[in-house]
């Protein structure tokens, strides 16, 4: 082999994975997101006036957290119309923790944890799926989690973040748009007063 082929093999094959490195790089820096299941929905900021900006787009909504518990107390159907799901040992789990995509389905099952907790008792995989160890033969979520009744595909494939919210909200304004006899609570601006 020449010098000049010798030269040449070592710099192409020194190049690839500092190109492959770089263009790795640059994806990470450069995914923001926002139609990414990976991302990561946050909290409410705030107590008695919140501010629920879910993926941190700085599109946010205030919303005056005291009042609705104190409307929703005398309504008698208190907390858990907002907070109808919480996780195991919590007793009012922010919106989310189930929600974790800001469009996209998701799920609240954490197959991993399971394992951990499960193999850690020494019973793995046999405490939840049985000796044939399939998925159709699992546990019931209520089996462990008496507040989990629904059927355990409705806790693989939970409505995004936005829908949610949406859902949830816009159906308690409706109602009060229906008591004042009109539309106030249900117009867009009344939550995001930057829309148009």
């Amino acid at each position: 082999m020449k010098m000049k082929d010798r030269v040449y093999r070592i710099v192409v094959l020194s190049t690839v994975p500092i190109v492959f490195a770089s263009a790795m790089a640059f994806t990470a820096l450069r995914t923001d997101g926002r139609n990414s299941t990976s991302q990561k929905m946050k909290g409410a900021v705030g107590w008695e006036l919140m501010k629920i900006d879910g993926n941190r787009s700085g599109r946010s909504v205030e919303f005056t957290h005291e009042s609705h518990q104190q409307y929703m107390e005398k309504s008698g159907e208190g907390c858990s119309i907002c907070h109808h799901l919480s996780m195991p040992d919590d007793s009012a789990s922010s919106c989310y923790e189930c929600h974790k995509d800001m469009s996209g389905e998701s799920s609240i099952f954490d197959h991993e944890l399971h394992s951990r907790i499960y193999r850690g008792k020494g019973t793995h995989c046999n405490e939840c799926h049985g000796k044939d160890r399939s998925r159709e033969r699992a546990k019931k979520c209520a089996e462990c989690h008496p507040d989990y009744t629904e059927s355990t595909a409705s806790y693989l494939k939970v409505r995004g973040y936005e829908s949610a919210m949406h859902g949830s909200c816009i159906a308690c304004h409706r109602k009060q748009d229906e008591k004042l006899g009109q539309r106030m609570y249900t117009e867009c601006s009344f939550c995001h007063p930057d829309a148009e």
